[in-house]
């Protein structure tokens, strides 16, 4: 059976059964690997993620990855999975809340567009770094007067597998559509609405997103859609000066979670 499944402890791909845990009756779990957990029990119980930081730096040293690159992307990666989630978020209890709530009817971005993952994107092999460089350079005339959005759209699988990242404008639905441009339509949905710290953009949009992950692991009654995110850059965040942004992230009311 192949499965699309990623290890919730150590975040290692579970592509068969022949890699995932097991519960107490012996039935395979998909949600951890059979390194972490076996017989419904994490095989290492009292592991710190720090720890399963060094152990799984070996194994990913053995596929290419430099050691650095490797550790950032782990330890921007774990945080994230379900082991995990619970304990960074309680470490966090300070971090940023939505700002506010809104409705919006669904409308349509235009820009370049690029694919990519966030471990890509924390290893500092990823590709929006150069969409906003190749962005910039750009002539005025080119670049949109108006707010600027960075959109994440096409999710294949949450915040763990491939998304689309579009950096461009807002159009209306008659407009036609440039030669070279790729274009969006994000649904009508409710957002929740995070605030930056003021700053430098590229350190304070990073940080931010490390909250709203942490909430939306730990937020009780709603849940993440994925069915399209954006960052809005507005008179107060232009180019890479220091200002904030508002960061859009769909949301719905959560089923009942499964622990």
């Amino acid at each position: 059976m192949i499965t699309n499944e990623q290890c919730q402890s150590c975040g290692m791909p579970i592509h068969s059964e022949e890699l995932a845990g097991t519960a107490a009756n012996g039935s395979l779990v998909y949600e951890y690997c059979k390194y972490c957990y076996q017989n419904g029990s994490f095989t290492q119980p009292d592991i710190t993620m720090e720890d399963m930081i060094r152990l799984s730096i070996p194994f990913l040293r053995q596929e290419g990855w430099e050691e650095e690159a490797a550790r950032s992307m782990l330890s921007n990666s774990l945080p994230l999975l379900k082991r995990w989630a619970a304990q960074e978020a309680e470490a966090h209890s300070s971090s940023v809340q939505p700002l506010k709530f809104i409705e919006k009817e669904a409308f349509i971005l235009v820009g370049k567009a690029v694919r990519t993952t966030n471990a890509a994107e924390m290893s500092g092999q990823g590709l929006i770094p150069g969409l906003w460089t190749s962005f910039f350079q750009e002539s005025t005339e080119v670049r949109p007067a108006g707010p600027i959005y960075g959109c994440y759209t096409d999710y294949e699988n949450g915040v763990f597998g491939q998304y689309t990242f579009l950096l461009g404008s807002a159009v209306s639905h008659d407009e036609e559509i440039p030669d070279g441009l790729s274009s969006v339509t994000l649904p009508a949905a409710r957002y929740a609405v995070f605030r930056t710290e003021y700053g430098p953009l590229y350190q304070v949009v990073a940080e931010a997103w490390q909250h709203i992950w942490q909430w939306s692991a730990s937020v009780q009654g709603l849940e993440r859609t994925f069915s399209g995110d954006f960052e809005l850059y507005n008179e107060f965040a232009r180019e890479d000066e220091s200002g904030q942004v508002d960061i859009y992230i769909a949301v719905r009311e959560s089923t009942i979670r499964q622990h």
